[in-house]
């Protein structure tokens, strides 16, 4: 199981990829033309250009929640509609899967939390990495990239809309 969180522009951007995706280190990523060649010798792949209207995507484990719980960055990637002034915490998984339906976040709005966070992250590091899962699947450096390239899509399209699939 993982976090995946998406940012989504209404102005669709042009990106490359190879569509080849593997699972390291508790994260999914996409390998590079030459990552594909070095792993799979014999695998024909392209670099193929595409629209879309996703801006930014990352995927981590659920193995980090307590970490970034501690250091306080679990609302931002994980919950981001919990931010919100008018939210009212339940229980009631649907009432708040409709509240964060009905009332999208933007990138802009967890920006704050995410330099607190990450900049809390960077002064613990003894402290954090403590929270190493004992599997081996995810890490702190894994969390703290993931923090920073989040924070950097946020400030970068700080209008976009934040979709997160836990």
């Amino acid at each position: 199981m993982s976090l995946d969180v998406y940012l989504t522009e209404i102005t669709p951007i042009k990106k490359k990829g190879t569509g080849v995706f593997i699972r390291k280190n508790g994260q999914t990523v996409e390998l590079t033309i030459e990552e594909v060649k070095e792993k799979f010798p014999d695998a024909e792949v392209e670099e193929n250009e595409f629209e879309t209207s996703e801006v930014f995507d990352y995927n981590i484990t659920h193995n980090l929640t307590e970490m970034a719980n501690a250091c306080g960055l679990y609302e931002a990637l994980w919950r981001p509609h919990l931010l919100k002034s008018n939210w009212i915490a339940t229980e009631n998984y649907d009432k708040e899967y409709k509240f964060e339906t009905d009332n999208p976040s933007e990138a802009w709005e967890i920006i704050p939390k995410l330099k607190e966070g990450i900049e809390e992250l960077k002064s613990n590091p003894v402290k954090y990495k403590k929270y190493n899962p004992d599997n081996g699947l995810g890490n702190y450096e894994g969390l703290l990239k993931f923090a920073e390239e989040y924070l950097k899509a946020c400030e970068n399209y700080p209008n976009a809309i934040i979709g997160v699939s836990r």
